[in-house]
């Protein structure tokens, strides 16, 4: 009687620890849910594509931009709209060939980073002369990165603590070529372009990529998350980019 009772309890005792583990996974599970429907909620919003052309005179202008809709918070939609349509129109403003009305300028982009923050674009196509033209660009890169909070376009200078060290890594090769549009491009190491004397110049080039110059263009920058990736151009030629992983550059990044 005894062993029979003893045998119950257990099967009891078992009974309530299966149900408890059974409780457990179910918390678990509901807590998975809740992130991810929390997550998407945090990012409801979509990219939908834009296009601004120019014909005027002898341009042949053709930019494609993103656009962000879906935000539950309108103005601050409307706020990050106009800043990505402003930043890459600046372009124009700093063309001479824009003020000749003898523009042809491509521009597609590609949306590097999306979260519930921050925006990362790429802009690739090419730039020259409309007419009479003896010096086309076959390449042309732009980027822009955004901060939804702060509403403003950012630079390397809102989150790099020490550049010095920035350009000591590139100089060193610890950032990898990703570059796939063209071949010759893939072996190439930023080193090479920084050879000797040059070295303060990618100092001082990292320094005032802030300052977009179409007539200096020379560095540009975008992340896709998990990468930093700096882009060396040469202007009236080729671009090459380079990234390295964040953790290995956690030491100079500023938290937040």
């Amino acid at each position: 009687m005894i062993e029979k009772m003893d045998l119950e309890w257990r099967l009891v005792v078992t009974k309530i620890k299966n149900k408890k583990w059974i409780i457990v996974f179910l918390l678990l599970i509901l807590i998975v849910c809740f992130k991810v429907i929390y997550e998407r909620q945090s990012i409801s919003f979509t990219v939908n594509q834009k296009m601004y052309t120019n014909y005027n005179g002898h341009n042949n202008i053709t930019i494609y931009f993103p656009q962000l809709s879906g935000m539950r918070d309108k103005e601050k939609e409307f706020k990050i709209n106009v800043l990505i349509e402003e930043d890459i129109k600046k372009i124009l403003s700093q063309s001479p060939l824009y003020a000749e009305s003898n523009l042809f300028l491509y521009l597609n982009y590609e949306v590097e980073l999306l979260s519930k923050n921050i925006i990362s674009i790429v802009y690739r196509g090419s730039e020259g002369a409309a007419v009479n033209n003896h010096s086309q660009i076959p390449c042309i890169f732009m980027a822009t990165t955004i901060n939804f909070e702060k509403e403003a376009v950012l630079s390397l200078n809102d989150f790099i603590t020490d550049f010095d060290e920035l350009s000591r890594l590139l100089l060193a090769d610890k950032f990898k070529n990703i570059s796939t549009w063209d071949e010759e491009r893939r072996a190439q190491k930023i080193s090479w372009s920084y050879e000797g004397e040059k070295e303060k110049l990618l100092l001082e080039q990292l320094i005032n990529a802030k300052d977009f110059d179409l007539a200096h263009h020379y560095i540009e920058w975008y992340t896709d998350g998990k990468n930093l990736i700096i882009v060396t151009i040469e202007p009236y030629s080729y671009y090459t980019e380079y990234a390295i992983d964040f953790k290995e550059i956690k030491n100079i990044v500023m938290r937040g």
